[in-house]
Order: structure tokens, then sequence, then C-alpha cells
């Protein structure tokens, strides 16, 4: 199923859209052989190269959506003893589970208005006016002696932020100090370890860069023995892929953006890239949150439930489906395909063709059934959001439920921003999701993409303007043909840490705070 979509030029000259899959043939002559060269080192396919030129040109697709996802239209809220079944389910299979953790972010971002020379005056003082509430704030006096409030602001910054001093900045933010306490210091990183080891997950995988992969084997190192897992914990990292950078579009030639030397510019293609990570961890069912969203041991127990429970639907849907898949397999009569298509529509929203013969709506059901599965937590929100569950319009009337972010929107369709801002749960990022089918094979997740949920942005490089390219969002795009459930979870478990201020918000403050 592919989605709605309306295109918006962005660039002088447009060429007609060509097929979005790997087969095209590579006609486009601005393409030289040092650029064939270039690909092949990144083993970036030419007609992969060609499909994004194409995408670029053709200028920016919005989705169409019909309406926001709301409890019982979309969204799951639980009953009272809901939860019950599906702990017992998470309890009986966890041994299934794959934490899998994003965590290539640097945490530079988060000190905006602090650096030397580009201090915002506010920022500035809420810091020194807080500054015995950071996590990093006895190593930072040391770095002082002991004395930061008589550090003028250029000193005091360059210490906390270069890697002369405490190197903040460079880090990534998975191994930032966060939450310290008496007998307690932990990162981002620690505390994804120690919660989830707690609730019986032993394998986890972080996504990192190439710049601080030995960082986090050195802090796994520090931390694996205090794991109630212990040597039991298997941690695997891997790095997003050369490949999955995107090529861009130099709007003075209408051809792909070339650097000084006449060599392609490539470009990070977003968190979409990480698809190829996902499928190459080799889980079975994953649980993926973001890196920031942690909180301090006394708060976890509401992170830890949910988990049970995101993890326990998956369970339970995924042995469902499998029962209707067998029954779909096995000569199945004319009630079993209408049970099997209300099954469908209720369950993932998906409809079927009722008029096909028999044979035909058999297959067609198992086509829909046989893929991957996505349990999304939603919390609730007041005012607009940024990424939240709609339902979008897709070929032959579909409607899917999906995650949608404000800028895979027109914001010239004033209709289409008033149903965006009507959303009432926005996106956190914890899905439980199975990757294998009922063999135990591997879903080709590739397949099940939308490739029209491309994200094209304009940039500038070196003073000249480009289009880039980001592949469709993981859980965007990347995941719109899976088949999907929201449910509805509490503010509690969304904590995230943006900027280095939210350290001061009472869930990453001591217990005394």
């Amino acid at each position: 199923m592919f989605c709605s979509v309306r295109f918006r030029t962005m660039s002088s000259t447009t060429s007609p859209a060509r097929s979005f899959w790997y087969e095209n043939k590579m006609t486009d002559k601005t393409f030289i052989e040092s650029d064939r060269e270039q690909l092949a080192q990144r083993e970036i396919n030419p007609q992969e190269a060609q499909r994004q030129l194409d995408l670029l040109r053709r200028g920016k697709a919005f989705l169409s959506i019909d309406r926001p996802c709301t409890v019982n239209d979309g969204i799951t809220r639980l009953t009272e003893t809901a939860p019950i079944e599906f702990c017992r389910a998470f309890a009986e299979d966890r041994q299934r589970f794959t934490r899998f953790v994003p965590a290539s972010g640097a945490a530079s971002r988060m000190f905006q208005g602090l650096f030397p020379g580009e201090f915002d005056p506010d920022k500035v003082a809420q810091l020194r006016n807080n500054i015995e509430q950071f996590p990093f704030y006895s190593d930072l006096a040391a770095l002082t002696g002991d004395k930061p409030d008589a550090t003028d602001d250029e000193t005091l910054f360059r210490l906390m932020l270069s890697d002369d001093g405490l190197g903040l900045a460079s880090k990534p933010k998975g191994l930032l100090p966060l939450h310290r306490g008496e007998d307690y210091n932990r990162t981002a990183f620690a505390e994804h370890l120690h919660e989830s080891s707690r609730l019986g997950i032993t394998r986890f995988h972080f996504t990192v860069s190439p710049d601080h992969l030995e960082l986090f084997e050195k802090e796994l190192e520090k931390v694996k023995s205090n794991l109630e897992a212990g040597d039991d914990i298997e941690v695997s990292f891997s790095l997003q892929s050369p490949g999955t950078d995107t090529i861009a579009l130099d709007q003075s030639t209408d051809g792909p953006f070339r650097n000084t030397d006449n060599d392609l510019l490539f470009r990070p293609a977003g968190h979409g890239a990480l698809l190829q990570n996902l499928e190459n961890c080799r889980g079975d069912l994953v649980l993926i949150r973001n890196i920031d969203n942690v909180v301090p041991k006394r708060l976890q127990e509401p992170y830890q439930f949910w988990t049970e429970i995101l993890g326990g639907m998956l369970l339970k849907t995924q042995q469902q489906v499998f029962t209707w898949l067998r029954k779909l397999e096995s000569n199945p009569d004319n009630q079993t395909l209408v049970l099997a298509g209300q099954f469908l529509q209720e369950r993932f929203g998906r409809s079927v063709d009722s008029t096909l013969p028999p044979e035909e709506l058999s297959g067609q059901l198992i086509g829909l059934l046989d893929r991957p599965i996505r349990v999304c937590g939603m919390v609730p929100v007041s005012g607009q959001p940024g990424g939240g569950p709609f339902w979008v319009r897709g070929d032959h009337e579909q409607q899917t439920p999906q995650i949608v972010e404000g800028v895979q929107i027109d914001p010239d369709d004033l209709e289409q921003q008033k149903i965006l801002g009507e959303s009432t749960h926005f996106n956190p990022v914890n899905i439980a999701c199975s990757l294998r089918d009922r063999q135990g094979r591997p879903y080709k997740l590739d397949q099940f993409v939308d490739p029209q949920a491309a994200i094209i942005t304009a940039k500038n490089h070196s003073g000249r303007d480009l289009l880039a390219l980001e592949r469709p969002g993981l859980w965007n795009g990347a995941m719109a043909d899976w088949n999907t459930l929201f449910v509805e979870m509490p503010e509690t478990t969304f904590n995230p840490v943006k900027t280095v201020f939210d350290l001061l918000q009472s869930t990453h403050q001591p217990d005394h705070k």
C-alpha cells in the first residue's frame, strides 16, 4: 500500500518521476565515471543514486491525512484488567526480546547558547543559578579549584564543553553524566542497560557513530558488572552504513551537487537510514526507544510496566496473526475468509476486496497479514504536537494508522494543517515490533517502506543552495506498510533530555530534590 501524496516542485526544472524501485536504468547523463567509483566505494547501487536524483527533482511529496487517531478510533485505551494478561505474556517470552536504541546523536545541541562567543545571557544565567544541581557539577568544580562561581563565563563554559575540560559538547548524548546522587552515577546508556536488564532483557543493540564506538565499549565495561543480568547480557553496536547516505541536488544546475573538487556530496539520511541496522540486529521481537528518554532507578517502574504491556500486546497480536495465517494456508472456507477479513479490518484498519474469488482473496489476506507488526505507545498531548498518530489515505481508498511528522504535511493546505492540529496524542518513540515471520525467517524490511515518504529540505553548503534528501523516517515512512497498533500510555513514560536544562526537572534529580 502506497500513501496518497501530493508533489511540490522545489527546483527550477523538473524531471518526470521515474519508478521508485532499484531496477531503474541509470539514464541520466550527469553521472560520470568518477561518480560511479564514489558510489561503488560506498556500496551504493547506481540505480539508487538515480532514484534519489529523481526524487529531488520531483520536489516535496506530502502525505494526505484523513483524521487523527484518537481513543477508540485507532488508539486503544486499556481496561484495568488488560495489563495483567499482557504482563503475563511478556513474562513467559521475555527471552525473545532485544532492546534497540538509536544512540548516535551528539550532545552538542543540548548546549546551544552556552558556547563561548555565542552566549545567550538568559541561558548562561540559568545554568549559573542552578549549577550545583547538574550531575557534572562536582567534576566541573574540581577543574575550577572548587570555585565555579568565581570563574568567568568564558573560562567556565570552555572547561565544561571543550575537550581541554570535561568535553561535554563532544560526547555522544548517551554518555553524558545524566543522573547523579549518593552512590549513583549513570549515563543514559547505563540507565537503559539497568532498566531493561531488571526486566530480564539480556540482548541490547545500540547504533552509534564511528567516533564514539570506543567510548561506548569502555562505558559498557564499567557498568556491566553492576547489572542484574551480569555476564549474561549481550550488547552489540552498529554504525550507520555509508551506503545509506544520500546525494543532494544543486539548485543552480538541477544536477547532483558536487564539491569544489567535482566529487559528489553525500549527506547523512536521517534516522530512516537505521532501518538497515534494525534488520541487521537479527532480533526476533525488538523494543525501540530513544537514548534520551530515561529516568533514575526510583522512577523506572512505569517505564518497566509499560514495556511489559507493549511487549505482551505484541506477543498476543502475533499469536493471533499466525493463527489466521495457518488457517488461510489450509484451503480456507468462505466463513474463514470473512472472519479473517474482519480481524484484519478491526485490528489493523486494513480492508480487502471481498468480491475477489476465494483463492485470490485468501492470497490478499495472507499478503496483508504476513508482515512486520509494531505496537506503539502514544502519549496524550495538549496543543499541536510534532509527530503523532494519524489515519493516512492510501491507494484504493485504504486508510491505515501511521506515525506522521509535521514536515510530511503540506504547510499551505489549510485543511490538512487543521487536521494536524487536532491530534490528541504524540509519538514518544516507545515501540515493540516483530521482525520475523511464523517460520522464524527475518522479514526484508525495505519491502515495507513507503519510498515516497522521503523528506526533502532546502540547505546551504559553502554558500551554495542545495536540496537535501532524508530517507523515510524509521518509525514514519520506513514502517508505513507494517501492521500497526497504537496504545495510550501515561505522560510518566516520557521524560526526554533534549537540552541541558531538562536535567533540572524533578524526574532527573536525586531523591531529595
